[in-house]
């Protein structure tokens, strides 16, 4: 008598989680906006934790995209609980077109870590009160008011 066995790998790489990320449509530099990234457990029956980290890859500019994330775990999800994580990002300056940051999400299972990038699109820089009218009014009258206070001070 022959015992047949199959043996059936279990897919380590299976899809045991769901990831997406909200982050605003354009990104202001010098203005800090807040990303979050969600990631939803879909093992049945397994509680899971999961750490996000980041990475930017070319042509991004690294030392102009600052990302901060202050809590990188998320507590402990049970089938189909979701957790959220915030990170804040602050651009430092201009960055190319096309510059992403992606979101690499690992959890303590064995699943395999799953990405979600974001498109880094720029608008215009945040506009300084002294720059609007009224600030280059005054900065105008300051300066004469200068002006007029130096040259008065020659003629004693």
């Amino acid at each position: 008598m022959f015992l047949i066995t199959f043996f059936i790998p279990t897919n380590i790489h299976a899809q045991n989680f769901e990831v997406w990320v909200e982050a605003p449509p354009i990104f202001t530099i010098a203005k800090t906006e807040s990303v979050n990234v969600y990631v939803k457990n879909l093992q049945a029956g397994v509680d899971d934790n999961y750490t996000v980290t980041f990475e930017i890859p070319p042509p991004g500019a690294p030392h102009l995209i600052d990302v901060h994330i202050p809590y990188d775990r998320t507590k402990t999800l049970k089938e189909g609980d979701v957790g959220g994580i915030l990170a804040r990002i602050t651009l430092l300056g201009p960055v190319d077109p096309g510059s992403k940051i992606r979101f690499i999400i690992t959890p303590d299972s064995l699943a395999a870590p799953q990405q979600s990038e974001i498109s880094i699109v720029t608008g215009t820089a945040l506009n300084l009160p002294e720059f609007e009218l009224i600030g280059l009014i005054q900065l105008l009258i300051l300066a004469s008011l200068l002006l007029v206070i130096s040259y008065s001070s020659h003629f004693r």
